[in-house]
């Protein structure tokens, strides 16, 4: 994975993989895909627009096959060019619930 030069916060890493996500009510779930990671958020292309705040629940898997849960909301999203999906940028939320799964995302990302 090739490190994204950007001034954040955190870390990013290209991450390229597929993602299960949920909206408040568990019957409703769609797949996308991540196009990179950071231990504080990921970028997700979306099928569909999402209002800004919306929260969602990620299920993420990692290299190592173990697939983690995690909160967060949608900061940002933008249509993409000539298509009819979005770019989105979701902001890991409940930290105390996260550790676990930041500390995974953390370790890959520094071992990338």
């Amino acid at each position: 994975m090739d490190v994204i030069d950007e001034k954040r916060v955190a870390r990013r890493i290209n991450f390229r993989e597929a993602v299960r996500y949920e909206l408040k009510d568990p019957a409703y779930f769609k797949g996308c895909v991540a196009y990179d990671l950071s231990e504080t958020g990921v970028r997700l292309r979306l099928a569909e627009f999402l209002p800004l705040n919306t929260e969602v629940v990620l299920n993420l898997t990692l290299q190592s096959g173990q697939t983690i849960e995690c909160m967060g909301r949608i900061v940002w999203i933008s249509q993409i060019p000539f298509m009819d999906n979005y770019q989105a940028g979701v902001e890991f939320s409940n930290p105390e619930l996260l550790f676990d799964a930041r500390r995974q995302i953390k370790q890959l990302v520094a071992c990338s």
